[in-house]
């Protein structure tokens, strides 16, 4: 039997997690996994992959939401599942899910519709699935993501590589300019080993990457060690040698670049140009809201209410300009609560002793460090 060839680094068991915004390179960078024959290619994304396909030849290659969209997100789950348990047993080293919005919408359908099935499999009430309770019916999804990437890796699959697109985030009903929200459920990153923010890049078309996780380590320790050198790791002197392989933030993102940090190593300590965190790029993806975004958060609110005034006709005489007036005058003092709340928090203020020093209830404080 002819030794199949693959360039998929033998640490790479797991999921790997990309997300990013639209266009940025997503399907490009997981079909860099391996060599084309050895991929699985599954498309959620309505055969926007179909070019990719053409080009490389992957070994398997399903558009999905062509295939089974249209008969609903039931029709859509369940062949997924088939699809995936159906894999020929250790053809395929790589098993691409792009992306997985569509088969995580219709898997939360699946929960709320079999919800009797999972009520009685998971051991829980049935109502608590259908109002998603204590978030059972979420828990339950995560489960079910977990079987997934089991059946993918009881196929022989060693990574299976999942895309997710950026949301918008909302506050109080608008957008907040410059914040993102990563889309994906927990599954998906408990079992993941690489995780990336795919970015535009410092070398374009190629996206550069932020990694949230890796789990790509190097540990090694002496496995014959001297009577003088066992003696040192009994009394902690010696041990394990462990060391990060990967920068904080990938140049160019691609696996060409990921396999070559695994065999060349980058510093830490000194990064190369391109490698160092930038807080303005990694700062829109952080839960947190800035004191700049708190700032645009509430202009937006008031621009909208001076575009409702102007719809309702009233603009153009003197209560709508007194009405503006005392919303600025109310959104700044907002802003001001809001960015005191959270200096206090980072003083190391309960929420509670933020609530008493601003006079806020306490419900308005958790609401505005959220």
């Amino acid at each position: 039997m002819t030794e199949r060839k693959s360039i998929l680094p033998a640490e790479f068991h797991g999921v790997c997690d990309i997300t990013g915004p639209y266009g940025v390179g997503k399907s490009y960078f997981l079909a860099g996994a391996d060599l084309p024959a050895n991929i699985a290619f599954f498309d959620y994304d309505d055969g926007k992959a179909r070019g990719l396909h053409e080009q490389l030849g992957f070994g398997l290659y399903r558009n999905m939401t062509a295939e089974f969209a249209a008969q609903g997100p039931e029709a859509l789950w369940d062949a997924s599942v088939e699809a995936f348990k159906g894999l020929e047993q250790g053809r395929f080293t790589v098993a691409i899910i792009d992306n997985a919005t569509k088969l995580m919408g219709a898997c939360k359908v699946i929960v709320q519709r079999r919800a009797s099935h999972y009520a009685e499999r998971y051991g829980v009430p049935e109502k608590f699935i259908k109002r998603d309770t204590r978030g059972n019916a979420r828990g339950i999804v995560n489960q079910l993501i977990s079987v997934v990437c089991g059946l993918l890796h009881n196929q022989g699959v060693h990574l299976v590589g999942v895309s997710h697109h950026l949301g918008a985030m909302y506050k109080d009903g608008v957008e907040v300019l410059n914040k993102y929200r990563i889309k994906g459920y927990r599954s998906w990153q408990q079992a993941s080993i690489l995780t990336i923010i795919l970015i535009p890049g410092d070398f374009p078309p190629v996206p550069s990457g932020i990694i949230r996780k890796e789990q790509l380590g190097q540990m090694s320790i002496n496995s014959d060690p001297s009577p003088e050198q066992l003696a040192k790791m009994i009394s902690g002197e010696l041990g394990h040698d462990t060391s990060r392989r990967l920068p904080e933030r990938l140049p160019k993102a691609t696996m060409q670049a990921i396999r070559y940090y695994l065999t060349h190593p980058a510093s830490i300590s000194e990064p190369e140009e391109g490698e160092a965190l930038k807080m303005a790029e990694v700062e829109p993806f952080l839960a947190k809201l800035s004191t700049e975004q708190i700032a645009l958060h509430h202009n937006a609110l008031r621009i909208r209410a001076m575009e409702m005034e102007e719809e309702r006709g009233v603009l153009g005489g003197g209560a709508p300009f007194a009405r503006e007036k005392a919303a600025d005058k109310a959104e700044e003092k907002a802003a001001d609560i809001t960015v005191k709340a959270k200096e206090l928090k980072e003083a190391g203020k309960s929420p509670a002793e933020i609530a008493s020093e601003l006079g806020v209830p306490r419900a308005r404080v958790n609401r505005m460090l959220k």
